[in-house]
């Protein structure tokens, strides 16, 4: 079984239908400029897009019927964007065509400075103020918000090597070619051991307890064991259908827990002891029905769903209602005792969540930074009186630490999943310290944590879907859920940097801000959150870069992206993703004239751009575009044609141990029966830039 999407074309090859693999239909309908104007779905609704004169989008009505209406200037740049319910953002630039303030109708304003080398050094709005410092070639080493400084160090490659959170907990880092080695917080030490392909194998902690992980033959995770040295903790293993979707977790302690999926691998029952869980879905991929166990939290929710148009109504017994830009505005919920509850929403231009009332009448107040990530928040009493503050501090989009006024927790991470938890709770004499490892399950969000003694302090139960529920005797607690998700207790959903989302319902409160690029249900998560994760709340990626072990990657030893040997499958076609903004390759400068972060596997024959494995500094044009994406465009073509291809990249360096940029890139591909379909060298600049800056002369 597998998720494979099939699409048809018109004339100059373009796309006509797409017909998915949850049964949905699209049509597509362009204009004689080629131009897309209109998006059929299987419910018969359309969005559509409006050009002008100059073939610039002027506005796009969705399939709710809300609107969007965009404003250029005479150079075709984006000068101002108005919502659905009427508010605008208002783009002011440099004339270098950087965004150097954005006003909101409301008066206020964000603003934007960029240093010589191009790189932004400060944002400001009205809550926050940042500054950024970066090294020569453009890391950032100190991130100050609101004179809260975060600050990181590297090796000669550009990886973490330490962190330091404006509260004061460090982390050290070690690694070798293959991955991670140690990683150090306080008086706490981890060892990691890997395998010949870079996979965690084990992680130790001071000795007292390890994490085994043992991989199958095409790289799943196949048992997951928790020991010290007396006795075993818990103990995990792991069954999959052929496209990698899970089947079974047998846990040693809880029993057996097995998925049923649809023809789309979508999770359609949940069966274990004392447990079950059942969802239907239609054909765009809304659940229309969901039952779930007594114990599982959201059962207001359960029962049947009603949608008008994409827009989710009724659950159970609660009911939504929305504004013209198809945001929550009030979830209401009757109890099973005849009461009630209502939660009301605001939203500011940027789609931001802003303010909450609750049904006990406290109000929370939400405030974020520049760059959208919530910094704060505020609850107030009925006469206005603040009652809770807590502060949150980011390292890029991952939360690093928050601070309600007695306590402080810091989390450490390896990828998007969570690896530590510290906390520090100050009275007036004494601050007490505890350290808390954290095991993940297949979707990443955090299961157990672990002292340092090997004793579990937390354990956690989730649906299919994230709502989670937690031990009674619990002795410690994590707010972390998905990858990118944070619990807010106040209203039930999860914080996910660009939106909130519902466990209970499966799907956010508000429209996707990217419209259909990333997926055609603009509210949904992602198809099976084990195998996706979408930790910015903007668009899904494997939760899994090697794709089972279909994709390996290796580095020299000098750490440095070496080489990538790929089978790929017709189902990883287009199901990669651009590279993380935060992530920076080996000798990727950043604002340089014409050099990239180029994807060793092409995001669109399913290459991850949020694993540093696979990225590396690459001239723009034309190595990366057109060279690069024309010789993947043959891969891409054969695996479109036979369904599968052989396809590995080699990267060339100096011999000089300091050249972290690759001077040529070897492309080797075969198709289906063996034959070489690909076999080219290309030079990459990139790499003469890296070397002129290293004189001291521009880039």
């Amino acid at each position: 079984m597998g998720r494979t999407s099939t699409h048809t074309a018109t004339h100059f090859d373009r796309r006509s239908s797409t017909h998915t693999p949850e049964g949905t239909d699209y049509k597509f309908t362009h204009d004689t400029e080629l131009r897309l104007t209109k998006v059929t779905n299987s419910q018969g609704l359309h969005w559509n897009y409006t050009y002008d004169a100059a073939g610039r989008l002027v506005s796009e009505t969705d399939f709710d019927s809300r609107t969007l209406t965009y404003e250029h200037d005479a150079v075709g740049r984006l000068t101002r964007r108005t919502n659905g319910a009427g508010q605008s953002l208002t783009y002011e630039r440099d004339v270098l065509g950087r965004v150097t303030r954005l006003f909101h109708d409301d008066g206020t304003a964000s603003t934007f400075t960029h240093g010589e080398s191009g790189h932004v050094t400060r944002l400001t709005n009205a809550h926050t103020d940042i500054t950024l410092d970066h090294d020569p070639t453009g890391r950032i080493v100190t991130e100050t918000v609101n004179g809260r400084p975060l600050s990181f160090a590297y090796d000669s490659v550009g990886r973490r090597t330490r962190r330091r959170t404006p509260s004061g907990a460090q982390s050290s880092l070690t690694y070798t070619p293959q991955g991670l080695t140690t990683y150090s917080a306080g008086n706490h030490t981890f060892h990691f051991t890997r395998d010949a392909l870079g996979r965690e194998t084990a992680r130790t902690l001071d000795s007292q307890f390890t994490l085994r992980q043992a991989w199958d033959s095409v790289g799943r995770l196949d048992r997951q064991s928790l020991t010290t040295p007396a006795t075993e903790i818990l103990e995990r293993t792991f069954t999959y259908q052929a496209d990698g979707t899970p089947l079974t977790v047998n846990d040693g302690n809880t029993g057996t827990r097995t998925y049923t999926l649809d023809t789309a691998s979508r999770v359609t029952a949940v069966h274990a002891h004392g447990w079950t869980e059942q969802y239907a879905y239609n054909t765009n991929g809304d659940q229309t029905s969901t039952a779930l166990p007594p114990q599982a939290p959201h059962q207001e929710a359960t029962g049947t769903r009603r949608y008008n148009g994409t827009r989710l109504t009724h659950a159970g017994r609660t009911s939504y209602t929305y504004d013209a830009q198809g945001r929550m505005t009030r979830r209401t919920t009757r109890t099973l005792s005849g009461k009630t509850l209502s939660w009301h929403f605001t939203w500011n231009a940027e789609d931001r969540l802003t303010q909450v009332l609750t049904p006990d009448t406290d109000t929370w107040h939400y405030l974020y930074d520049a760059l959208g990530r919530r910094t704060e928040k505020q609850r107030t009493n009925v006469d206005g009186m603040l009652t809770e503050r807590i502060t949150y501090c980011w390292d890029g989009a991952q939360l690093a630490e928050q601070n309600n006024g007695t306590t402080t927790m810091v989390w450490d991470y390896a990828g998007l999943r969570p690896l530590a938890q510290r906390e520090s709770k100050h009275s007036r004499d004494e601050t007490d310290r505890r350290f808390f490892a954290m095991v993940t399950d297949l979707a990443g969000s955090p299961s157990e944590l672990v002292d340092p003694e090997g004793h579990i302090a937390w354990k956690a139960r989730s649906t299919a879907w994230g709502a989670t529920q937690w031990n009674r005797g619990s002795v410690a607690y994590t707010p972390l859920r998905y990858p990118g998700q944070y619990f807010d207790a106040e209203t039930g959903l999860h914080y996910n940097v660009n939106r909130y989302y519902d466990a209970g319902l499966g799907r956010y409160i508000t429209p996707d801000p990217l419209g259909l690029a990333p997926a055609t249900n603009h509210y949904a998560y992602v198809p099976n959150p084990f195998t996706m994760v979408d930790p910015l709340g903007l668009a899904g990626c494997t939760a899994d870069p090697t794709w089972g072990g279909r994709v390996t990657f290796t580095r020299d030893e000098h750490g440095r992206p070496f080489e990538m040997n790929a089978t790929v499958t017709r189902d990883m076609l287009d199901e990669g993703t651009d590279a993380r903004q935060a992530l920076h390759p080996p000798g990727f400068l950043g604002g340089v004239h014409n050099q990239a972060r180029g994807h060793m596997l092409a995001n669109r024959l399913g290459g991850s751009g949020d694993t540093l494995d696979n990225l590396f500094a690459i001239t723009q044009n034309p190595t990366n575009t057109p060279d690069m994406r024309g010789y993947e465009d043959v891969v891409y073509r054969a695996v479109k044609k036979d369904g599968v291809a052989t396809y590995n990249v080699y990267l060339e360096y100096s011999d000089d141990k300091k050249d972290s940029v690759p001077k040529y890139i070897q492309l080797e591909a075969f198709d289906k029966k063996g034959n070489l379909i690909v076999d080219k060298i290309l030079d990459n600049p990139a790499h003469g830039q890296q070397q002129r800056h290293r004189r001291g002369l521009v880039p």
